[in-house]
């Protein structure tokens, strides 16, 4: 009779277990959908942010690579070794850049100031900066806001406005 109960509680014990193997399913089966649901949203948020950057990055690479009105006479600058030197935090700095317009972008640029962004204040020093800005051209020392037609005449760098193109 032990043999008995023992295999009716063992039955038993197997309809349970099935029983709640299928009152389970459709638990696990909602668990797993609602993972496949979560980890798609995350696939699709991560794809969109990576669009997202890609157009942002085109944006900002093809603002800053549009030409500059005076990109070629800045070049020229450049080439002849002119320098200007400044500091962040002067007006008439600021000013000078501004004549540029994007182009400054070519100009050789020494900032004096040591809490300014690639300071060179010993380099400053050894030239006797003393006011800003200050143009070096030639092995001359100019001070002061310098307009584009003089800087042309001194550094011998022709000055031709380039208009913008249209975009349509």
């Amino acid at each position: 009779m032990v043999h008995i109960a023992s295999t009716r509680h063992a039955l038993k014990q197997q309809r349970r277990e099935e029983r709640e193997r299928q009152q389970e399913a459709p638990q696990l089966a909602q668990l797993a959908q609602g993972r496949r649901r979560r980890a798609t949203k995350y696939i699709i948020a991560t794809v969109i942010s990576i669009v997202l950057v890609g157009i942002i990055t085109f944006i900002f690479l093809s603002a800053s690579s549009k030409a500059g009105p005076y990109d070629a006479f800045a070049q020229c600058l450049t080439e002849k070794h002119v320098v200007m030197y400044g500091a962040y935090w002067c007006p008439h700095c600021a000013n000078q850049k501004k004549m540029f317009g994007s182009s400054f972008r070519y100009v050789i640029y020494v900032e004096c100031d040591s809490k300014g962004k690639g300071a060179q204040p010993e380099l400053c020093l050894r030239k006797g900066i003393d006011g800003y800005p200050t143009w070096e051209i030639n092995g001359e020392m100019i001070s002061g806001e310098v307009p584009l037609v003089d800087l042309a005449r001194k550094s011998g760098c022709t000055l031709q406005h380039e208009a913008p193109a249209q975009t349509i």
